[in-house]
């Protein structure tokens, strides 16, 4: 009986390395992913279009510049702060919802001319679509307030 015990207990501990092994293999394969979409480049294309909206509303006035030089101050430290607090989390997202056959393909496909293509075009796709969605936004909220003027009357 002690002899099964002992060997359980050592099953146990040698599946529990194990486990800590896959995941940090796979965790390491989420970076690689991460590298290959270039994430850090696609967070600081959007940081910039932030930011050019942001100082945009100050156009013309004394502030632009002042804005923008706050803005380039606030982008680089928010840089650190994706690599350091960010890509974890990221990665643990990815974690979740991605199995480590489905990351390997995603690394192959992003490594391919059509990965890297759509890596490109998809900020402008969804800037587009943002576009698309905010008008498609407006014209449905005077809809909707055309009723409720309509049913108060």
């Amino acid at each position: 009986m002690r002899f099964l015990t002992i060997a359980l207990l050592f099953l146990s501990l040698s599946a529990t390395a194990q486990t800590a092994e896959d995941s940090l293999r796979v965790r390491e394969k989420v970076d690689t992913l991460m590298e290959v979409m270039n994430s850090s480049e696609g967070f600081l294309t959007a940081m910039d279009q932030m930011i050019d909206i942001q100082v945009q509303q100050f156009a013309g006035t004394d502030l632009e510049e002042t804005m923008r030089e706050v803005f380039q101050k606030f982008r680089a430290e928010a840089l650190v702060d994706y690599e350091t607090t960010l890509v974890p989390e990221i990665a643990m997202i990815y974690l979740r919802h991605y199995s480590e056959v489905e990351i390997d393909g995603l690394i192959a496909f992003y490594r391919t001319e059509l990965g890297q293509s759509t890596l490109r075009k998809q900020p402008l796709i969804m800037q587009e679509s943002m576009q698309v969605g905010a008008s498609w936004g407006q014209e449905l909220a005077q809809e909707i307030l055309k009723t409720i003027r309509d049913n108060r009357d």
